[in-house]
Order: structure tokens, then sequence, then C-alpha cells
């Protein structure tokens, strides 16, 4: 089955009752039926919708190169809740406690209040120009940002303090959880690299390669500055080894 748009496809989202949202690049978001056939219902965001989201509530969140952020009636009909964001809004995503990120072409995350109104909390990805191209929440509830500085930022569930940075190194365009607990990210290199984030499995999976615990010097090779060195093998010797050695 192919739903014919017509212009430019941005963004994705499926709503709550199973229908499809499509962002347009004539600033229109189409609602699909669920058969695939009819017309589409159709939203009017009037710049291009760079990104969409379902939230918990059932509401839609889209937004775009406008620099607002609309929040869509759970109905489809209706005026929308708009908040502005001033700079583009390239990606969003709804935390765990009902707030919504939205990522900015300014290097800004911006987290609203749940009720929407009031001024947002701001996260610095990036200095400049750098572009919060996706945005992704972890199971734990962590939020995960990624730009085109080449940097993967892990926040704290909090959504204060400093985050965690992995370095994919070319731009990341896209994020997503797996199953297992991995972190996926593709970048515009045509490659996608899979991360283990959760920091107790990533020294298990370290202990276990290595027979032992690692050195400083290895230690920094697989985090970031801002993690202390710790023991990877806690509960045996600094020189234990596997007895296949």
């Amino acid at each position: 089955m192919v739903l014919t748009q017509g212009v430019q496809v941005l963004s994705l989202a499926v709503l709550a009752d199973g229908r499809l949202a499509s962002g347009g690049g004539d600033g229109k978001i189409r609602l699909w039926p669920k058969e695939g056939t009819d017309e589409p219902v159709i939203l009017t965001q009037s710049s291009p919708v760079f990104s969409l989201a379902v939230l918990a509530d059932g509401r839609l969140a889209s937004g775009g190169s406008g620099g607002k952020i609309r929040l869509w009636p759970k109905a489809g009909t209706g005026e929308p809740v708009v908040l502005t964001q001033g700079e583009q809004v390239l990606s969003l995503a709804e935390l765990a406690d009902g707030r919504l990120a939205s990522g900015g072409n300014d290097g800004k995350i911006r987290l609203w209040p749940k009720a929407g109104t009031g001024e947002p909390v701001v996260l610095t990805h990036g200095s400049g120009q750098v572009l919060v191209s996706s945005l992704l929440v972890l199971a734990d509830g962590r939020l995960v940002s990624g730009g085109s500085d080449g940097k993967i930022r892990l926040w704290p569930r909090e959504g204060t303090g400093e985050p965690v940075v992995l370095t994919q190194g070319r731009p990341v365009r896209s994020l997503a959880e797996l199953a297992d607990g991995r972190l996926a990210s593709g970048d515009d290199d045509g490659r996608i690299k899979l991360w283990l984030v959760d920091e107790r499995k990533l020294v298990a999976a370290l202990c276990l390669r290595a027979g032992s615990n690692l050195s400083r010097a290895e230690w920094a090779r697989y985090f970031d500055p801002d993690t202390p060195w710790q023991p990877s093998c806690r509960d045996l010797p600094s020189n234990w080894r596997r007895p296949d050695g």
C-alpha cells in the first residue's frame, strides 16, 4: 500500500488511535485513516514540519522551521496550544515526567513545563549553530540528544547536571533504543553504531572481555573523561584472569 502525500515527508508518528501522522515540507500535517483509504485530516502548521511526537495524554506535538511547537487536541481538530521556541524545532520527545523536550538549531534543548505555561529549562548540547537533530528518552528515563557536532549526550534523569558524552564522529541523524538496552545511532556517513549505555553492563562487559581490572589508560578509551576510574571487576583481585587465559 502506498499513501501519496505529494510533498516531501519530513516526519512520521503513530497516534494513540492507530492513525499515522505525517509532517510535510508544505507545512501540513496529515492524519491518515487506519484503513489507508479516504483522504487524510489536514492540520496546518504553516512551516515545514520537521518533527512529530505523540504525548502520553494522546495529543500530537509538532515542530518545524517556524520556531513554534504546536500541541494539537487529542481529537485532531480544534486550535493547538502554541509554545514559542524562536529557533527551528528539529526534534521532539516526551520525558517520563510528562515534560516535552525540543531540540533546536542553536545547540539548545528546551524542557517545557508539563502545564504548557512558563519558561523552559534549557540544556546546552553544543555551542554555536549545532543542530540538535535527534532526541530520545531511554527506558530508564534519561534523555539522549544527538547533534551535528557528532556528539551524543545522555542527560541525567533529573534534567540537570552534566551529561555523559559519546563521540560518533559524524553528525548524528537518528537515535533508537534496542530491546537489550543498547543505544543505536545513525550518522550521515551511512554508519550505525550500537552503544552500551547502562554503565553497570558496560563495566561488566569490559571485565569479561579484558579478564582483569582496566588500567586508567584503558578506562579512558571507553569512558568519558568526567567518569572517574573504578575497578571494572569489583569482586575479583586486580590481577584476575579468566581460566581460559
